[in-house]
């Protein structure tokens, strides 16, 4: 039991140990739109997703009757999460993730002159 449990805690801290060259690669792509930095966004954002979404079945194996497997499986989610939210904020920065008022301005609707001066100014 208590080989299953490491060995699921060794599963739950492999998202840490990709962070940094996730992090170092989005760095090097620079803000500038192109291919690069969309595959490069791409990837640190639907990993995390897929690795959230498979959560249950990844920690299945490691299930014992006798032991829980609470604590490896909030320390995988957190690391995805920070995993995601630096994909994220690696989006805000280039712009694109609607952040500012600006960016809503599309759904407003704006008053019609009903009457127009004829007189110039």
């Amino acid at each position: 039991a208590a080989k299953k449990s490491r060995l699921a805690m060794d599963v739950a801290l492999g998202p840490g140990k990709s962070l940094g060259m996730t992090a170092f690669m989005m760095w090097m792509s620079g803000k500038q739109l192109n291919i690069w930095t969309i595959n490069t966004l791409s990837g640190a954002l639907t990993s995390p997703v897929r690795a959230l979404r498979g959560t249950r079945q990844l920690f299945r194996p490691y299930e014992d009757p006798d032991g829980s497997l609470l604590q490896p499986k909030a320390a995988f989610v957190a690391l995805n999460l920070v995993a995601l939210g630096a994909g994220l904020y690696k989006m805000s920065t280039m712009g694109l993730l609607p952040t500012t008022a600006a960016d809503f301005m599309g759904g407003l609707s704006f008053k019609e002159m009903e009457e127009v001066s004829g007189v110039a100014l």
